[in-house]
């Protein structure tokens, strides 16, 4: 299945959007959990994508809904924090309760889902999700709000439009060198360097490369070969180290 580049189209929009809100907010920047409440408004987004898609609804009532979320999601938590109000104890799980209760699944009618879509949903959201948690690492909290809003406008378009389908299962080999290089204290200066090169060496390789395969590369390179492969990340100085890397992960 090939994601429907209208969602992926609405999806950067919006994240776009957001990270731009969230990165302008002089009360979420000024926080020590910045990374974290930002992370959850992500999710927020894509949790109102994938339910809107389910019910079938119009790109108009998807665009809408995802604006009036992460907007008073960004105004609860401008209040609570910069008011000192009574900060609940889960305040992200309370927001997304208030914007979402009128959308769970559960409290939908069964006439009124439909399973080819709701499947058609898991796939989508499921993608874009993984994708974009490689390209923008939440868990990483050396990169900013704003490093993440580059990272997504360079890389976003292309992992998403090409490397969904196909291409898609090629994250578990971006995900085991993202691991060992994060031990190094360099990495954040070489994650655009690592995004733009494994996309061209990925869209470089033959259809062979499957799901299987994949898996066996990634248990022969970074489990069997782990020292080595850790030797190679260490000695990376120039952006052309980065080529010998993936050059030696896919042989």
């Amino acid at each position: 299945m090939i994601i429907p580049k209208s969602i992926i189209d609405i999806y950067k929009v919006h994240l776009h959007i957001y990270l731009d809100l969230m990165e302008k907010s002089t009360t979420i920047t000024s926080l020590t959990n910045e990374n974290e409440l930002v992370y959850y408004g992500w999710t927020l987004i894509l949790h109102i994508m994938s339910i809107m898609y389910v019910l079938n609804r119009s790109h108009a009532d998807i665009n809408k809904a995802l604006q009036e979320g992460y907007l008073f999601y960004l105004e609860y938590l401008e209040q609570i924090y910069s008011k000192n109000f009574m900060i609940h104890n889960n305040p992200c799980a309370f927001v997304m309760k208030t914007i979402l209760g009128h959308l769970y699944l559960d409290s939908v009618p069964e006439c009124d889902k439909n399973r080819e879509l709701q499947n058609q949903s898991n796939y989508i959201f499921t993608r874009i999700s993984k994708w974009t948690n490689v390209i923008a690492l939440w868990n990483y909290n050396e990169f900013t709000t704003e490093d993440r809003q580059i990272l997504n406008v360079a890389f976003l378009s292309n992992y998403l439009e090409n490397m969904t389908s196909k291409k898609y299962h090629f994250y578990k080999v971006l995900e085991h060198i993202q691991e060992l290089w994060r031990l190094n204290s360099k990495y954040s200066i070489y994650q655009v360097v690592l995004l733009d090169k494994f996309y061209k060496k990925v869209m470089e390789l033959p259809n062979n490369w499957t799901d299987v395969k994949i898996n066996e590369q990634c248990t022969h390179k970074f489990v069997y070969q782990r020292d080595y492969a850790l030797q190679l990340i260490n000695n990376i100085q120039y952006n052309q180290d980065v080529d010998v890397l993936l050059n030696w992960v896919f042989s």
